[in-house]
């Protein structure tokens, strides 16, 4: 008897606890995690794009940041709604707003896309938002930007900084990009063996067998050693997304 008793509330508090966190009564961050169940079809949900619109509206307009940024994305691809770019902007810049660093990136990477030349500073102004709050892809498009000369002067030493601090993260573009200049001597000393071996950890088959070929045997075996302490450093610290493992294991040949 005393531990029916036990069960039933045991069951009690849990269905309490279910109850006053129900997306029904208006809980912001379960509105969002009902409209995730839809958007990404998981939790035994079938992916219904429509209602994770529902719900995902429901949390965004109560100021839920993550859910303003997934209900600009079904905007931006007209998934279970038209297709509405304004619409996007509008949600990316609320989150943005609140300090959510993917719709920083989101928002400028969208004015980059569809605005006018005048707006490149505006877009700059978002990555370099995301890039200060160490957001990788917000520094990679950072980089990008002092690459090219869109929105800031063009400055080859800051692309490759922003570049750099994106690869540390273990960003694969990073990590191109950064193997491609220190390659080259752009922005930075030439050094082939840290170049390739940056090319090593992005991953891309074709730029490490180019590189390979740019280098003597030495810098060759000099980029393996690297690659790999590169590796062990980027792993032992969070990242926004490091190199695939497996890749980079099939990338540490010596030529």
């Amino acid at each position: 008897m005393f531990r029916f008793g036990i069960i039933i509330t045991l069951v009690f508090i849990g269905f309490s606890v279910a109850y006053f966190h129900s997306p029904y009564l208006g809980n912001p961050h379960a509105m969002y995690l009902r409209g995730n169940c839809y958007y990404y079809g998981q939790g035994g949900f079938h992916r219904d794009f429509e209602k994770a619109r529902h719900w995902l509206t429901k949390a965004a307009n109560a100021g839920h940041a993550k859910a303003q940024n997934n209900l600009a994305t079904l905007y931006l691809n007209g998934w279970g709604v038209p297709e509405n770019l304004a619409e996007a902007k509008t949600w990316f810049a609320m989150a943005a707003t609140q300090g959510y660093e993917p719709s920083m990136y989101n928002l400028g990477s969208l004015i980059k896309e569809t605005g006018e030349q005048g707006d490149a500073q505006e877009a700059v102004s978002w990555f370099q938002k995301a890039a200060e709050a160490n957001y990788s892809p917000g520094q990679m498009k950072l980089g990008e930007a002092y690459r090219d000369g869109y929105g800031v002067a063009s400055d080859s030493t800051k692309a490759f900084e922003w570049f750099a601090k994106s690869a540390d993260q273990g960003l694969p573009e990073g990590c191109l990009a950064v193997g491609e200049l220190l390659m080259l001597g752009e922005g930075v000393e030439q050094n082939k063996s840290q170049g390739l071996a940056w090319l090593m950890l992005s991953g891309n088959r074709g730029a490490v067998e180019k590189g390979r070929a740019e280098c003597t045997e030495q810098e060759c075996k000099d980029a393996v050693k690297l690659c790999r302490e590169l590796q062990q450093r980027i792993q032992s610290q969070p990242s926004e997304g490091s190199a695939n493992a497996e890749t980079v294991k099939t990338m540490l040949r010596t030529k």
